[in-house]
């Protein structure tokens, strides 16, 4: 199964667009760290400190070893607060993918080697795995757009929306 790991800002846009609960359903395991955890508003019902557990964020704790190592990542890769770095550093450590709408965490991933999924991608996904349906997704991502988060990253249009749509219909 592959696993993703989402920063603070994404849990909270997805948390504010009354969608993080229905992300929850993609067939991905759902990650973030207890600190990024802390600065967003995961609600409890959410969240689960086993790894093993379906449907439910895995918030994971950093050891005092894990801390040091993201003081050092953000020494050496300046531009983000501490939260983004726990969530980008255990991306890298464990090959995670991670979700993401921030130009800076993009570019500093892309140096680590981390993979990288925006929002219009999990929209997407949500679309194709039936999940969310396009008459919702469009306007959900409007809102997140203008008004939710309008300085995240907005690489495609509604068009690979509908693209998304129209490939969960050919398929169904």
């Amino acid at each position: 199964m592959t696993k993703l790991i989402l920063d603070s800002v994404t849990v909270r846009d997805f948390n504010t667009l009354e969608l993080l609960a229905p992300l929850l359903d993609l067939s991905y395991g759902m990650q973030t760290t207890s600190t990024a955890c802390s600065s967003s508003e995961i609600p409890s019902d959410l969240v689960t400190c086993d790894s093993a557990v379906c449907n439910k964020f895995y918030v994971e704790t950093l050891t005092e070893d894990d801390r040091l190592k993201v003081l050092a990542l953000g020494y050496d890769n300046p531009g983000l607060v501490f939260e983004d770095y726990t969530v980008l550093y255990i991306a890298h450590r464990d090959g995670t993918e991670l979700v993401t709408g921030d130009k800076c965490m993009r570019r500093i991933a892309g140096q680590m080697h981390v993979v990288t999924r925006d929002y219009m991608w999990v929209l997407e996904e949500m679309i194709a795995a039936g999940i969310l349906d396009i008459t919702v997704a469009i306007p959900k991502y409007a809102e997140l757009h203008a008004t939710v988060n309008p300085g995240a990253i907005w690489y495609n249009s509604v068009t690979s929306l509908h693209n998304a749509y129209e490939r969960r219909r050919l398929s169904a």
